[in-house]
């Protein structure tokens, strides 16, 4: 679960300009937003959830997004969300923004310079996708570090490859 507070991004109709060979690219705001997103995970790594190193996650994801626009200008809450999944992603939330099975953006109040609340989780459903599955009821796989196999992470890594990571066992 990854809960965070990110600074207000542009307009996805600002996050990418067209260059001169008539290709596009993220625009100079858009990259500076990307990389603020990138300083605030990493100064949050190691304090309350760790995301670097944290074994990767195969299944679905829910993000939530709160925004908080800067003023009362009327904006289209679907054009901040490519620009912050994007970044996320960069951040290493999560491996690939084709994961987000569920997605929930709501607007709150004004706040002067504005900004968005983000919040992660794993996502699941029982029987072909007809009822939501609390977490507590979720068997997720990650990946073994050693094989490079994906295991139950109830389980966890085989004990054999703990010794081989540790470089106590055979290899």
């Amino acid at each position: 679960m990854i809960d965070l507070t990110l600074p207000w991004p542009c307009s996805v109709n600002h996050y990418w300009v067209r260059t001169h060979h008539g290709g596009m690219m993220i625009s100079a705001a858009g990259r500076a937003f990307r990389d603020s997103v990138i300083l605030i995970v990493r100064k949050l790594e190691g304090k309350d959830w760790k995301i670097i190193g944290e074994p990767r996650r195969l299944g679905p994801i829910m993000v939530q997004i709160k925004a908080y626009p800067p003023d009362r200008r009327r904006r289209d809450l679907d054009n901040i969300c490519k620009g912050i999944l994007d970044a996320l992603q960069h951040a290493g939330c999560y491996d690939d923004d084709s994961q987000i099975d569920m997605l929930m953006v709501e607007r709150g109040p004004m706040i002067k310079g504005g900004k968005i609340h983000v919040f992660i989780s794993d996502y699941a459903r029982k029987g072909g996708g007809k009822r939501f599955v609390p977490a507590a009821e979720r068997r997720w796989k990650t990946i073994c570090p050693c094989c490079g196999k994906a295991v139950e992470a109830e389980r966890g890594i085989p004990k054999k490859h703990v010794l081989q990571l540790q470089g106590g066992g055979k290899k």
